[in-house]
């Protein structure tokens, strides 16, 4: 291998082992849990004052985050959840359905019929598709502290 060729990959391969990303670092306080929200990653926070702002985080400090033009203090923030794109996109659908669902199975049960007991099997599923969008994993600060890595 030519020691030009070499020293270049060299080179780059330092620069990238060097290079760190900021993010938010959360970690349980009860068990050994750990998660870390990658800067400009989509976030939803809710704030003490009950206000939800949803967007991509960038980091000012160790103690400040921006979403959408909106300066956030990381004590002011009462719980964070990820909000990809995909999720977004795909919550109202997913309620959507299940509310079909569980439509057909209380209109299946409430028929009377011999097969009335079938209408159990779409509300459950229908109740599923519209608890797990809703609920997510959510890292509440009673249970989770929150710090910004640089």
């Amino acid at each position: 291998m030519n020691p030009f060729t070499t020293v270049l990959f060299l080179f780059f391969f330092i620069n990238f082992s060097y290079a760190q990303q900021r993010g938010i670092y959360l970690t349980s306080k009860k068990g050994s849990g750990h998660t870390y929200l990658v800067e400009n990653r989509r976030i939803k926070v809710k704030l003490h004052n009950n206000q939800k702002i949803a967007g991509n985080f960038k980091i000012i400090d160790t103690a400040t985050i921006v979403i959408k033009g909106t300066e956030i203090k990381i004590d002011s923030i009462l719980k964070i959840r990820k909000a990809s794109t995909f999720s977004t996109v795909l919550s109202p659908i997913s309620i959507a359905s299940g509310g079909l669902l569980t439509m057909a199975g209380v209109s299946v049960l409430t028929s009377g019929g011999y097969l009335a007991s079938v209408g159990i099997i779409p509300m459950v599923y229908g109740s599923v598709f519209i608890i797990v969008p809703l609920i997510g994993k959510q890292h509440k600060r009673d249970k989770w502290n929150y710090k910004i890595e640089n």
